[in-house]
C-alpha cells in the first residue's frame, strides 16, 4: 500500500510540476516576444557603434567551438555575450584589421577554453591583424598552456604579480582496467583489425603496447615542438627555454621568473590594467578605454559580393543516427552531426547560386551508418561542384570517413586526423553472475541466440563478428582509397587505426593543404574559378516551439515521475541502460581525446562495438 501511494503521489506531483513548467515557459516566451518588439522601438541591446580610438576586447568565456547551440531565451539577457564561436571571432578580427577606428586588440583568455587547432587559427588571425600595423596586448593572471600559446603572439604580454604560467608539458594518461575487470569476473571479448588499437588496450593489457606508445609519443611531440617553436619565435627566445621551464618545475614559481626569462613583458595588477593599456596605446593613463566586443563588429563583416556563393556547412560533434529531432533534452549543449548534414549538402547541390561548398569537419566520428550517408552525399555533390573539407581540431575516424571524398582537404597542422581502423568490444559478465549467485537461461528460436553480456559468445557468433569487423575495415580503406586516389595497400599501411597530426597527414596524402577555414574557402573559390563571390553559412534551424511543446513536456513528466518514485539504484540502472543504448551499434571513433584545455592532453577510451 505504501509503495502504491508513493507511485500515485509521485505521478500527480510530476504532472503538476510539468504543468507549471509549461505555464512558465509559455508566458516567458510571450513576455520575451513582447519585450523583443518593445526593445526594437526603445533601442535596447543595440550593437555598439565603432568610434575613433576603439579597442577590440577578446575575453571569451567557455570553450571556443565552430558552432553554437542556441538558447531561445538568450535575447532576454542584456549582458554582453562572451561565448563566441571561432568563425565569429575570426570575422570580428577581420573587421578590426580593416577598420581604421580600431587601434588594438586586447586579449583576456583566462576563462577561454581552446583546443590545439582552434588556438592555431586564432593565433594566425591575430598575426594577420598585426600585419596592418596595429597592436595586440595580452593579459592574464593565470596563463594555461594554450592560452599562453595564443597570447605569446602579442606585442606585449602582461601577467598578474601573483599569477602563474602553466607550461608543464603535454601528458597522455591511460588507466588500465584489465585487473579490475578480472576481479569482477568480466571478460572483454575484443574483435579488431590493425596494430594501433589504443582504445581496446586498457581491457586486455596491463600497459601500453610498443606501437601505441610510439603513436602517443609522436603526436604529443608534434604538438609540443610545433607550439613551443612558434612561441619562441614570437617571444624572441630559444625553444629550449620552454622545455627547461617545464622540466625545472618553474611553473610553480612566481611570474617574476617568467619575466626574467622573457616569457612575460611586465606584471600589472588587474585593477590597474586599463590605466596601463591607456598609457601604452594613447599616451595618457587617464584616458577612458572604449572597448568593443565581438558582437559589435559582426554586423560590419563583409561576406563578399556577387551572386555566386560559396556555402559553408558545419559538421561538428559526435556523429549520431537520425536527424536529432527526436531528442528530448531541451537544454543540451552537446553538438552532434546528424543526417541533417546530408540534407544541407543536397540543398547546396540543388542551389544554382552555390558554386562551391566548404564542409567544416570537427568530429572524432560516431555512427557508421550516418558517416556512410554523409560520405555518399558528399561524393555525389562533388560531381556537380567543388567541395572542400576544412578540418578543425578533429577529423578522425568517422570524421575522416565523411571527409575522404572531397575535391580537396585542408587541415590545420595540429588537427588530429586519420584513425582509419575498426574494433569491437562485447563484455562477458558470466563470472560476475557466478560471484553474485545469479543464473540466466535463454530460450531462442535460432542456434545463434542473443548477443548476451552474461555469457561468452559462441565460436560461430564470434567468428561472424570478426568477419564483420574485417569487412567494415575493408570498406573504410576502400572509401579512403577511392576518395584520395590511393591504393588500398597504401591506405592500409597508414591506417591500422593510427592517428596523425595534420602536418604529417599532408606528407601521407591524407590531406592536400595546411590552413584554416579561410584557406579552405579560398581553395573552394579557386576550384570553382570564381573571381568574386559571397560566403554564406548553412545553419540548422531549430523549431523551439515543437521542441518545447511537442516533445519535451512528456519527457519532463517522465523525468519528474522517475525522480520522485525511483530508488537511487533504479536511477543508476536507468542511466546506465541509456548510456549503453546510446553507445551501441557500429561506430567510427578514435581512441584519443585531446579536449583537455591547457597543459595536458588526456587520453580516453571508448567502450563500444565500433570503429576507431
Amino acid at each position: 500500500m505504501k509503495s502504491f501511494l508513493k507511485v500515485v503521489f509521485g505521478s500527480c506531483l510530476g504532472v503538476i510540476l510539468a504543468s507549471v513548467i509549461v505555464f512558465i515557459i509559455f508566458f516567458s516566451m510571450l513576455g520575451a516576444a513582447v519585450g523583443g518588439v518593445m526593445g526594437a522601438f526603445n533601442g535596447e541591446k543595440e550593437t555598439k557603434k565603432v568610434k575613433a580610438e576603439s579597442v577590440l576586447l577578446l575575453d571569451m568565456n567557455g570553450v571556443v567551438t565552430d558552432t553554437s547551440v542556441e538558447n531561445p531565451f538568450d535575447f532576454l539577457s542584456k549582458e554582453v555575450r562572451k561565448n563566441y564561436t571561432l568563425p565569429e571571432i575570426l570575422k570580428a578580427l577581420e573587421v578590426a584589421r580593416e577598420n581604421s577606428d580600431i587601434e588594438a586588440v586586447v586579449l583576456k583568455l583566462e576563462n577561454t577554453g581552446l583546443n590545439f587547432a582552434t588556438a592555431k587559427e586564432l593565433r594566425d588571425a591575430l598575426k594577420r591583424f598585426q600585419e596592418s600595423g596595429k597592436e595586440v596586448i595580452a593579459y592574464s593572471d593565470n596563463y594555461s598552456f594554450l592560452n599562453y600559446y595564443v597570447s605569446s603572439v602579442a606585442d606585449q604580454v602582461i601577467g598578474g604579480p601573483e599569477g602563474s604560467l602553466n607550461i608543464i608539458g603535454l601528458t597522455s594518461s591511460t588507466v588500465f582496467t584489465k585487473g579490475l575487470l578480472q576481479k569482477l569476473g568480466v571478460e572483454m571479448q575484443v574483435f579488431k583489425v590493425g596494430t594501433f588499437k589504443g582504445a581496446v588496450e586498457p581491457y586486455i593489457l596491463d600497459g601500453l603496447s610498443p606501437a601505441n606508445r610510439l603513436q602517443i609519443e609522436e603526436y604529443l611531440q608534434g604538438l609540443w615542438q610545433g607550439t613551443t617553436t612558434e612561441m619562441a619565435v614570437s617571444r624572441g627566445v630559444d625553444a629550449s627555454v620552454f622545455q627547461q621551464f617545464a622540466d625545472n618545475v618553474q611553473f610553480m614559481d612566481k611570474l617574476d621568473i617568467a619575466e626574467q626569462l622573457g616569457l612575460i613583458d611586465t606584471l600589472v595588477y588587474r585593477v590597474d590594467l586599463d590605466q596601463t593599456l591607456a598609457e601604452r596605446l594613447f599616451g595618457d593613463s587617464e584616458y577612458e578605454m572604449d572597448y568593443l566586443h565581438v558582437e559589435d563588429l559582426l554586423p560590419l563583416y563583409d561576406s563578399g559580393s556577387g551572386s555566386d556563393e560559396v556555402a559553408v556547412i558545419y559538421a561538428e560533434g559526435n556523429i549520431v543516427i537520425g536527424t536529432g529531432e527526436d531528442s528530448d533534452d531541451l537544454w543540451s549543449s552537446e553538438r552532434v552531426i546528424t543526417e541533417r548534414v546530408v540534407k544541407q549538402l543536397r540543398e547546396a547541390a540543388e542551389d544554382d547560386d552555390v558554386k562551391a561548398v566548404v564542409l567544416r569537419v570537427n568530429s572524432g566520428g560516431g555512427a557508421v551508418t550516418t558517416s556512410e550517408l554523409i560520405c555518399h552525399e558528399l561524393a555525389q555533390l562533388k560531381q556537380e561542384k567543388p567541395v572542400v573539407v576544412s578540418m578543425g581540431d578533429y577529423a578522425a575516424s568517422g570524421g575522416y570517413y565523411i571527409s575522404s571524398h572531397a575535391s580537396a582537404i585542408v587541415a590545420n597542422p595540429y588537427t588530429l586526423t586519420g584513425s582509419i581502423g575498426i574494433f569491437g568490444i562485447i563484455p562477458n559478465a558470466e563470472g560476475t553472475m557466478k560471484k553474485l549467485g545469479l543464473k540466466e537461461e535463454q530460450v531462442s528460436t535460432s542456434t545463434a541466440g542473443s548477443l548476451s553480456v552474461t555469457k561468452p559468445l559462441s565460436p560461430r557468433v564470434a567468428g561472424k563478428l570478426q568477419e564483420m569487423i574485417e569487412r567494415g575495415y575493408d570498406q573504410f580503406i576502400t572509401r579512403v582509397a577511392t576518395g584520395r586516389d590511393l591504393s588500398k595497400e597504401t591506405v592500409d599501411s597508414i591506417g591500422q587505426g593510427r592517428v596523425w597530426l595534420g602536418a604529417k597527414a599532408i606528407e601521407l596524402g591524407l590531406v592536400d593543404q595546411l590552413g584554416g577555414l579561410d584557406v579552405a574557402i579560398q581553395e573552394a573559390a579557386r576550384l570553382a574559378e570564381l573571381d568574386s563571390y559571397t560566403v554564406v553559412e548553412s545553419k540548422e534551424e531549430v523549431d523551439w516551439l515543437q521542441k518545447i511543446f511537442g516533445i519535451n513536456v512528456g519527457a519532463s513528466v517522465q523525468t519528474l515521475y522517475e525522480y520522485f518514485t525511483l530508488t537511487n539504484e533504479e536511477k543508476l540502472y536507468r542511466r546506465t541502460k541509456q548510456y549503453i543504448k546510446q553507445m551501441s551499434g557500429v561506430k567510427a571513433l578514435p581512441p584519443y581525446d585531446l579536449t583537455r584545455v591547457g597543459a595536458t592532453a588526456c587520453e580516453t577510451t571508448q567502450t563500444t562495438l565500433g570503429m576507431m
